[in-house]
């Protein structure tokens, strides 16, 4: 949603606009990774008024993705537990995938490739169904996940099948 539509929709409703960081300021070299976790953080636990639920998901999502980023790979992976359990209570199930892939990402880079397929694998049955065909681009990055899951989990063929 563009941050005109987002503005207007708060100005109806009569609520703050938090002011989301820019996408140049994300893109920032590595060396900013815990100024860009301060900032996110910062939005998370510092607003004056409740957040949309929806919003508090894309921001603990982006918290653990610079968390992750910046080597902070506990609070990566609690940040992006919170933002799977407010995306299950949601019912969106791209986003829910979205946030699930993510989640499984830090348990394969932290070397729990178990927990990720034990994580994922159920995910990809229930949001994905049997064909394991993705509606958006959460259940895309799930399957991705899943793949590299498999592949570090020393499970080559399951990979290629599921990045097939």
């Amino acid at each position: 949603m563009p941050l005109e539509a987002v503005q207007e929709k708060r100005e109806r409703r009569g609520s703050l606009l938090l002011p989301f960081p820019s996408k140049t300021m994300m893109a920032r070299p590595s060396a900013d990774r815990q100024e860009k976790l301060r900032i996110l953080e910062a939005l998370l636990f510092a607003a004056p008024e409740p957040l949309d639920q929806a919003e508090l998901a894309e921001l603990l999502e982006r918290a653990g993705s610079a968390a992750l980023a910046a080597g902070l790979n506990e609070v990566a992976e609690d940040r992006l537990r919170q933002a799977v359990q407010l995306r299950r209570a949601l019912g969106d199930p791209d986003a829910l995938a979205g946030a699930i892939a993510k989640l499984g990402a830090v348990l394969v880079v932290t070397f729990r490739h178990e927990a990720a397929l034990a994580l994922i694998e159920p995910a990809v049955d229930e949001l994905l169904g049997r064909d394991q065909v993705p509606a958006g681009p959460g259940g895309v990055a799930l399957l991705a996940q899943s793949s590299r899951a498999f592949f570090f989990h020393e499970e080559h063929r399951r990979a290629v099948e599921v990045a097939d």
